[in-house]
Parts: structure tokens; sequence; C-alpha cells
């Protein structure tokens, strides 16, 4: 459903693959993967296309992401009392682990991401299973 949808805005709006793809800043052929379904772009390629389009990042990919009020939330802006522990917690991640932390809260489908996330474990030679993990924040 992505496939087509980036496939139907980037028509509607009359630009080339080659138009998003410069606009992207990356080669026409991963562009062409992403309307075929051969690749997935990253949440923020997808967050780019919708402000390209003028749509909300949830008319792009209304399956797994709710529209929160802002998806490129600063990750340096103050957060809500969520205890001193949590907080010291959370800031001893790297920018990425808090990018992604962010991500996820934002995700509606909490199980698939889990699911595509233990996958990618398992094609790394993890097993995906370690539940000595949870818990631990």
């Amino acid at each position: 459903m992505l496939a087509e949808t980036l496939r139907k805005l980037r028509e509607e709006s009359g630009y080339t693959q080659q138009n998003v793809a410069d606009f992207l800043g990356i080669d026409r052929s991963t562009y062409t993967y992403y309307e075929t379904g051969n690749t997935r772009p990253k949440v923020s390629t997808l967050t780019k296309l919708s402000h390209m389009y003028g749509v909300g990042l949830a008319e792009i990919v209304p399956h797994s992401y709710r529209e929160p009020e802002d998806l490129t939330v600063s990750l340096d802006e103050p957060l809500p009392d969520i205890g001193d522990e949590t907080l010291r917690r959370f800031r001893a991640l790297t920018r990425k682990e808090r990018e992604l932390v962010m991500l996820f809260r934002a995700c509606s489908d909490k199980d698939t991401l889990l699911a595509q996330a233990r996958e990618l474990l398992t094609v790394d030679g993890e097993d995906g299973d370690d539940e000595s993990a949870e818990g631990q924040f």
C-alpha cells in the first residue's frame, strides 16, 4: 500500500520519479524501489515526502503510524515529569536510540514494528528472543 500511495501522490502532483529523487537527494533507482515496494523509505524520507506533497505523514502510511502533532520533535526538548531514574536512563541513550523510542511511541502498530525489528535481529545472526532485554528500561 505504501508503494501505491507514493506513486499516486507523485503522479497527482505532476512530478517524475527523477524530480522526487532530486528533491530527496537520492538516485532515481532508489526512489523507484520505494514505488515498487522493493524497499521501504526511512521515516525521515517519508517526512520529507509529506512536506513535498503537503500531506500528513498519516496519509502516506496510515496503517503504520498515527500522526502526532510533529514527528520531527526535537530530542533536546524538556521531557514531561517521568521520574528521575527513567529520565536519567532516557538521557543515557544515544541520539539514535532516543529517536527510535520517539518513533516507537508515534507508531500505532507496535506489535508489527516489534516483529519487524526481531526479524532484523534474526537476519543479523541474532535469535531475536532475548527476553533479558525486556523490562530494563
